[in-house]
C-alpha cells in the first residue's frame, strides 16, 4: 500500500511534466520519425522459435518487426541484444534478418552483452557493416533532422573499464557535443541506468548519465530488461560500487526510456520489492506489466519530441505523451574538429595526411592529432598538420580522417575520400626492337608488379641519342634515328603513384635506309575441288628484288601451304565450314583481301562419289569428287615427278597436270579413271605414256557396264 501510494504522489506531482508540451511544432510530416526497441530475436533452435512466429510468451520478433516497418520510420535504432543467445552469423541470418532484414539499409545499431558472446563481437559488426562503427568501439553520432543522436556502446563501460571522466567515452562524448551543436539531442544504448526488471540497474553507466544531464541531453532510450518502461524525468544519478541510488526527480532532467520489448521473452519485475528497485517504480511514469511486445516510435521536432508505444499484434498496451527539449551546455576545453584532410599516396603501402592548422582556443589543453584509415588498425599520430600512415596494402582503397584530441575531450572529422593505395611499378619485361627505315618499332612486355594501380603509360628511349616515343599500348614507334647505326632500346612503365626504372636494354639492331617488303596480299580465290581453293597473291607486293616465301594458310582449317610464286592451291579443307585464307611472308601476316569461301563441294543436294573423296592423290589419275553438278575436276602428278614421301596429302598440289571433265552425271556412284595413250604404265588407277615432252591422257565418267560416257579432257 505505501509503495502504490508513493506511486500515485509521483503521478500527481509531475503529471504536468509528461503532459502535452507547449513548445512550438511544425507539421509532423515534415518531421523525422525514428522508432527504437531492443533486446529482439530469439534463438532459431530455441524450442519457442515456432518457425519465426513464436509463442505467447516470447520469439515475438516477426510480430514487433511487422509493427516496425508498418511504422515506415527514417530511422531503426537497434538498442542491444539484438540476437540472442550469442549474436552468431547464423543466428543472425535465420532469425533477426527474416524479422527486420528489411530495415537494415535505416538501421542504427548499438550492440549489448549477447551480441558480443561471438568474440569482440566480429559477427554483429560484420552484419551491420561500417554503420556499427568498429573502429569507434561500436560509438557514433548522426543527426536527424534538427537533432543530433548519440549511439552510445555501453559495453565499453564496466567496473574494470569505467566511462568516468577522461575514458575515452566521455572525451568522445564531450568532443562530439562541442563540435555538433544542436538544440535537441537524443542518447541511446543498451544497459539502463535503472530499470524495475530482472537485471536491475547499471552502475558503469552513472558517469556517462550524470554527463549527459550537464550538457542539456533531453531523453536517453535504452534496453536490456525485457520490459517497457517509462520514468518521470530524471537529474543526477549516484552510485556506490555497482549499486545505484535511488533517482531524484527533476522538473528539468532527463527521461529515460526502457524498451527491452523486441520480441525474445519478458522480464517480470520481480524485484518491486528490493529498496534499490522502489525507487525506480516509484519514479516511473508508466505501470510496470508484464508481457508487452512492440517498439517505441519517436517524431523529432525542432524543439520537443512526441511519444507513442506501438504495440506488436496479441499485445494491449498503450502509452504517449510530448515533452520541449532542454537549454543546452557547451563543453569547454574541447580540441576543434577536423573535417578537410588531404591524402596522398606515400610510397610502397603508405599514404600522407595533411589537413589545414587549427584555431584552438586559449586555455584548451595541448591537443594531438591521430590519423586512422578506415577498414585498417594503423594509424599516424602528430601535434603538427600532417603525418604519414604506413603499412597499408597496396591496391586497397582507404578512406581516412583525423581524430583531435586532449585530456578532456575528443573529436573524429569526417572520412576523406577513398584513395587507393600504390607505388611505382616494377620495370617492363622482354624489350624487343624491329628495324625501320630511320626508326625502330619498340615492343615490350608488362611489368611484373604494377604497385597496385593501373599502368598509365609507358616511354621507350633509344640509346645513343635519346630518342623516345610514349605510348599506353606495349609497342610504340620511335623516328628520327641515324641510319646505319647500331641502338639499344630501353623502356619505363608509370603509373599514378610514379615511374619504374628502366627496363634492361633490347638486343642491338642496325637502323636500315629502307623497309622490309610488305606483307601480301590475297587477290583472287577459287574452288579447287573436294575441300580446296585455289589462291593468287598480288604480283605487286612481291617485288621481284626481294626473295620470299609464301604461306598460305586457312581457318579454321589447320591446312596450309608454302609457296614461291604468286598461285596457291590449299587442300584439307571441311567442306561444310567457311574458311578465311591468309597469307605470310617472312614474319609478316596479311589479311588483306581476305575471302569467305561457301561451303566448298558439289552443287547444293547432290553428294561426291564414293569412289572419290580425296584431294591431292599422288599418283597419275588419282580420283577426285565433282567440284559442280555435272562436272569433276581431275589432278595428278608427271610420272617422273616424285612427290616427296614427307609431304602430306593435305599440301597442295605443285605443278600439277590438271583437267576439268564436264557432263558427266556426277551421281553418287561414279568412278573417274585417267588413261594414258600408247604403251600403258599403270599407277594406281590410271597410266601415262612419255612421247618427248608429249604427255596424252584421257579421262571418262562410268556409272556401270551398261551405260557409260567417255570425254576428252585433254
Amino acid at each position: 500500500m505505501i509503495l502504490r501510494g508513493l506511486v500515485a504522489a509521483f503521478a500527481v506531482l509531475f503529471g504536468l511534466l509528461t503532459a502535452p508540451s507547449s513548445a512550438s511544432a511544425v507539421d509532423q510530416d515534415n518531421n523525422p520519425v525514428v522508432v527504437v526497441v531492443g533486446d529482439i530475436a530469439c534463438d532459431p533452435k530455441s524450442p519457442t522459435f515456432n518457425n519465426g512466429v513464436g509463442t505467447k510468451a516470447g520469439c515475438r520478433q516477426q510480430a514487433v518487426g511487422d509493427v516496425v516497418k508498418a511504422a515506415n520510420p527514417d530511422a531503426f535504432l537497434a538498442a542491444g541484444d539484438i540476437q540472442y543467445s550469442d549474436g552468431r552469423m547464423e543466428a543472425l541470418m535465420g532469425s533477426y534478418d527474416k524479422a527486420f532484414g528489411a530495415l537494415k539499409a535505416k538501421t542504427y545499431p548499438v550492440p549489448g552483452d549477447h551480441d558480443y558472446l561471438t568474440p569482440q563481437g566480429a559477427d554483429y559488426y560484420k552484419y551491420f557493416g561500417d554503420v556499427a562503427h568498429q573502429e569507434d568501439k561500436g560509438t557514433y553520432a548522426f543527426r536527424q533532422g534538427d537533432w543530433l543522436v548519440l549511439a552510445i556502446n555501453t559495453i565499453n563501460c564496466s567496473p574494470y573499464y569505467p566511462c568516468d571522466e577522461g575514458s575515452w567515452t566521455q572525451r568522445w562524448i564531450a568532443g562530439t557535443l562541442a563540435a555538433n551543436p544542436a538544440q535537441c539531442v537524443m542518447a541511446y544504448w543498451h544497459h539502463p541506468i535503472w530499470s524495475a526488471g530482472e537485471h536491475g540497474n547499471f552502475a558503469p553507466g552513472v558517469p556517462v548519465w550524470n554527463q549527459l544531464y550537464d550538457a542539456g541531453v533531453d531523453v536517453v532510450l535504452t534496453g536490456n530488461n525485457h520490459l517497457y518502461q517509462r520514468f518521470h524525468p530524471l537529474g543526477r544519478a549516484t552510485a556506490d560500487g555497482l549499486q545505484v541510488g535511488a533517482p531524484q526527480l527533476d522538473p528539468n532532467g532527463m527521461v529515460e526510456f526502457v524498451v527491452g520489448t523486441g520480441g525474445v521473452d519478458n522480464h517480470q519485475a520481480t524485484k518491486l520489492e528490493n529498496e534499490q528497485f522502489k525507487g525506480a517504480v516509484a519514479a516511473s511514469g508508466t505501470d510496470v506489466v508484464n508481457g508487452v511486445f512492440g517498439a517505441l516510435q519517436m517524431t523529432l521536432k525542432p524543439t520537443s519530441y512526441d511519444f507513442e508505444f506501438l504495440p506488436a499484434a496479441g499485445t494491449a498496451y498503450s502509452d504517449s505523451g510530448s515533452r520541449g527539449c532542454r537549454t543546452k551546455v557547451a563543453p569547454t576545453g574541447t580540441p576543434p574538429q577536423v573535417n578537410t584532410p588531404t591524402v596522398v599516396r606515400g610510397g610502397d603501402g603508405a599514404a600522407t595526411v595533411s589537413w589545414p592548422a587549427q584555431q584552438v582556443p586559449a586555455g584548451t589543453p595541448e591537443v594531438s592529432y591521430k590519423v586512422t584509415a578506415r577498414g585498417s588498425t594503423k594509424t599516424c599520430t602528430t601535434t603538427g598538420t600532417s603525418c604519414k600512415v604506413t603499412g597499408l596494402t597496396n591496391g586497397e582503397k582507404y578512406a581516412f580522417r583525423v581524430v583531435a584530441s586532449n585530456s578532456k575531450a575528443l573529436t573524429t572529422g569526417d572520412y576523406s575520400p577513398a584513395l587507393q593505395i600504390g607505388k611505382a611499378p616494377s620495370r617492363p619485361q622482354t624489350v624487343t626492337a624491329m628495324p625501320r627505315p630511320a626508326a625502330a618499332l619498340v615492343s615490350w612486355d608488362a611489368p611484373v608488379d604494377n604497385g597496385g594501380l593501373p599502368v598509365t603509360g609507358y616511354t621507350a628511349t633509344a640509346a645513343p641519342g635519346g630518342k623516345s616515343c610514349t605510348t599506353t599500348t606495349r609497342s610504340c614507334l620511335i623516328p628520327g634515328l641515324t641510319v646505319g647505326t647500331k641502338y639499344t632500346f630501353s623502356v619505363k612503365a608509370t603509373n599514378e603513384a610514379g615511374t619504374s626504372s628502366s627496363s634492361t636494354a633490347s638486343a642491338a639492331i642496325v637502323v636500315p635506309a629502307t623497309a622490309p617488303p610488305g606483307p601480301p596480299s590475297v587477290t583472287a580465290l577459287r574452288r579447287a575441288g573436294d575441300g580446296s581453293a585455289g589462291v593468287t597473291v598480288l604480283p605487286s607486293d612481291l617485288p621481284g628484288s626481294v626473295t620470299s616465301t609464301i604461306k598460305v594458310t586457312a581457318d579454321p582449317s589447320a591446312a596450309y601451304l608454302h609457296r614461291d610464286d604468286a598461285h596457291h592451291r590449299v587442300c584439307g579443307h571441311r567442306t561444310d565450314q567457311r574458311h578465311q585464307l591468309h597469307v605470310h611472308r617472312q614474319g609478316h601476316r596479311a589479311r588483306r583481301h581476305v575471302h569467305r569461301l561457301a561451303r566448298l563441294g558439289p552443287a547444293a543436294g547432290r553428294t561426291p562419289s564414293a569412289a572419290a573423296r580425296e584431294c591431292c592423290g599422288r599418283g597419275p589419275g588419282r580420283r577426285r569428287r565433282a567440284a559442280h553438278l555435272g562436272q569433276a575436276r581431275l589432278g595428278w602428278w608427271p610420272a617422273h615427278h616424285r612427290l616427296p614421301r614427307q609431304r602430306s596429302q593435305r599440301q597442295g598440289l605443285l605443278g600439277h597436270r590438271s583437267h576439268l571433265l564436264r557432263d558427266h552425271w556426277s551421281d553418287p556412284g561414279d568412278e573417274i579413271h585417267l588413261v594414258g595413250r600408247g604403251r600403258q604404265r599403270r599407277r594406281h588407277l590410271g597410266g601415262q605414256r612419255r612421247h618427248g615432252q608429249h604427255h596424252c591422257h584421257r579421262c571418262h565418267a562410268a556409272r556401270d557396264a551398261r551405260s557409260s560416257q567417255s570425254r576428252a579432257c585433254r
